[in-house]
């Protein structure tokens, strides 16, 4: 609109210049001439000023809108929290298999690291030879909970005995523990020739006496050590578990008679 509005003007102003009567008619016409084309010219200058007045005033507003909008804080729409569902699905445990939990003769719950133990012997006589002259040997390869049975006297003058049976949770307390040994339980054989001590082994040997409750195990390789010429005497009771042996109970009946 500026620029046809100037065009208006400067027309207006030729017009005023030339029509008759006019008492701009006293002057000559040539100084008339140089009047108009000085407002030609005139208007020619200010027509692209103008114009650019006119571009660059709604592009400095737009400038101006743009870094208000810029500046301007986004609104925070809030997201619709949808709550995740919750599972109710009551945890069930799994069923335990009882043949596959149920722990299979002579196997222990604790110490079952110890079946991948390197063997000190595939054969089991020559493991027992090897096991009694080690009291280390003897702590890898007993089995915890240990049966530890023993034959209780209780003085009477009738004597009425009894055969008590209970779980050993560590190798230092056995009965059989010998701190002058070396810290064996079953003695070494400089014991056994001092103290003419007799071994006797066999797969599944049976006990003398029999008790229901005691481990008995026919895959047992089961030791006998006893004194001289006694029927009685401790039972030490091996299974192989793996690649190697493991203690697995030990029957003090050496005060029975």
């Amino acid at each position: 609109m500026l620029p046809s509005a100037n065009f208006n003007f400067f027309a207006s102003v030729a017009w005023r210049l030339l029509r008759p009567g006019n008492r701009m008619n006293r002057f000559p016409i040539a100084i008339r001439l140089v009047t108009l084309f000085l407002v030609l010219v005139g208007q020619a200058i200010a027509a692209p000023q103008s114009a650019q007045q006119t571009t660059e005033a709604p592009k400095a507003s737009t400038q101006k809108g743009s870094a208000q909008k810029a500046s301007a804080p986004k609104a925070s729409t809030p997201k619709a929290s949808t709550p995740k569902e919750s599972d109710t699905t009551a945890s069930t445990p799994k069923e335990s298999n009882p043949k596959a939990n149920a722990p299979t003769a002579g196997t222990s719950k604790s110490s079952t690291g110890k079946a991948n133990a390197r063997c000190p012997a595939q054969d089991f006589g020559r493991f027992l030879d090897v096991f009694s002259d080690s009291p280390n040997l003897q702590r890898r390869f007993t089995r915890f909970p240990l049966e530890f049975g023993e034959v209780i006297d209780p003085g009477y003058a009738e004597p009425s005995r009894e055969f008590s049976i209970r779980m050993i949770e560590s190798y230092d307390k056995i009965p059989l523990f010998d701190r002058g040994d070396g810290g064996r339980i079953f003695p070494s054989r400089t014991k056994r020739n001092r103290g003419d001590l007799v071994i006797v082994r066999e797969r599944g040997m049976r006990e003398k006496p029999e008790f229901p409750d005691e481990r008995d195990d026919p895959d047992d390789e089961v030791v006998l050590l006893f004194f001289g010429n006694t029927g009685f005497g401790v039972y030490f009771r091996f299974l192989r578990d793996g690649n190697c042996w493991f203690l697995q109970a030990i029957h003090d009946k050496s005060a029975w008679s």
